[in-house]
Parts: structure tokens; sequence; C-alpha cells
């Protein structure tokens, strides 16, 4: 691999560990706001130094979030979509423990629903890209909205690629917008959620 794509990943490393901090750090404000100020952590350690790790991560995370909202919007919708993403494939992976038996023994196979979650799935793990291996471009569909052939290596959820967390605001509008390019998905994060409520519904309509 040439330095320059190392350099590639580094750079797409750094940018998903902010989003997760901000994300993570936004939760924790929100407990203490809620009346928590003296509970523990919501992010604990078994491995790393407690002490050290949270310490750090904290105040990265305060310059983050506390400082600066408006100017790191895109960053807070990225981990949102992050976060629904990652929501949606871990429901689907939980209905596939033993290959496909709940799938089979509940018949979710003919919902279309089930499919549009598992082609969703499918492209969250994949590189946020629908792939559609084994899929003819029908069947799967959500809300009226059906996969297509034409969707594939099309981002599952909106990303914004290029930004980077502010830590002080831009001196123009013009450098307020610079490095914001936002690859529209099929998906944002409150798409995962509903789709998420109706799958459930589904699996309580099959289950009664």
């Amino acid at each position: 691999m040439a330095d320059a794509d190392i350099e590639e990943l580094i750079d797409r490393m750094n940018r998903e560990l902010e989003a997760t901090t901000y994300a993570l750090r936004s939760i924790e404000i929100a407990v203490v706001h809620g009346g928590y100020a003296d509970t523990d952590s919501v992010v604990r350690t078994n491995i790393a130094d407690n002490e050290f790790q949270l310490r750090d991560w904290r105040n990265l995370g305060d310059r983050f979030v506390s400082r600066e909202l408006e100017w790191n919007y895109p960053t807070a919708r990225g981990a949102a979509n992050r976060m629904s993403a990652m929501l949606v494939g871990t429901v689907c992976e939980i209905l596939d423990p033993q290959e496909g038996l709940v799938w089979d023994q509940k018949n979710l196979h003919d919902h279309a629903e089930m499919q549009f979650l598992r082609r969703v799935r499918n492209g969250v793990f994949h590189g946020n890209r629908f792939g559609f291996r084994n899929y003819n471009g029908s069947g799967a569909a959500w809300r009226g909205c059906e996969l297509t052939m034409e969707m594939k290596n099309k981002p599952v959820f909106t990303e914004i690629e290029g930004n980077r967390l502010y830590l002080a605001g831009p001196e123009s509008r013009n450098d307020f917008d610079v490095g914001r390019d936002i690859n529209e998905g099929l998906l944002e994060a409150g798409d995962g959620l509903a789709l998420v409520d109706d799958i459930i519904d589904i699996l309580i309509e099959e289950t009664g």
C-alpha cells in the first residue's frame, strides 16, 4: 500500500473517531443535564487505563461538543447517521444468530421490509454502500421505497465526507463551507430508527 493510501486511511479513522467521540460525549452531557450529574461515566473501560483514557476523551469531547456547536453541526449529523446505521446492522444480526433459523421459523423472508433491512445491513457493514449480492432488484421495500439495482454502490446512509471538527470559527462564510462535502444516501438517522421500529412491529405480529 502506498504511503498516500495509508495517510488517507489514517485520516478516515480520525474522522470516525471524532464523530464517535462527539456522539458519546453528547450522550454523557445529556445524562448530566437530565439530573444525573454525579453518575459514573457512561464510557467505561475494562482494559484501557481508566483514569488516563477517560480524562483525555472527556477533554477532547468537551472541545468538540460544548463549543462551536453550529460550526460542527455536519459532524453531529454524520455521527448520528453512523450510530443509526450501526443500530440497523446490529438489529439484523440479532435476528440471525443461527444462520437463518429465526427467519425461517417466522417466515420473515416473506416481508419486503425484512428484505429491505437485510440489504441495508449488508451495505452498512460493507463500506456504507449497497452491494446487492444475490438480489435481482426487486422485493426489498420499506414505506414505499424499493431498492433497485440503480442504487448499487450508492451510500446507504448520508455521509459527511472531508469534514473535520472546528475548534474555532471560520473567518468567513466561505471558509465555513469548505470541506463539508455531503454524500447523500438513501437514509438518514431518523430513517434507521423508524425502520427498526417497524421491524419490531413485524416481529410482534409474527409471534402474536
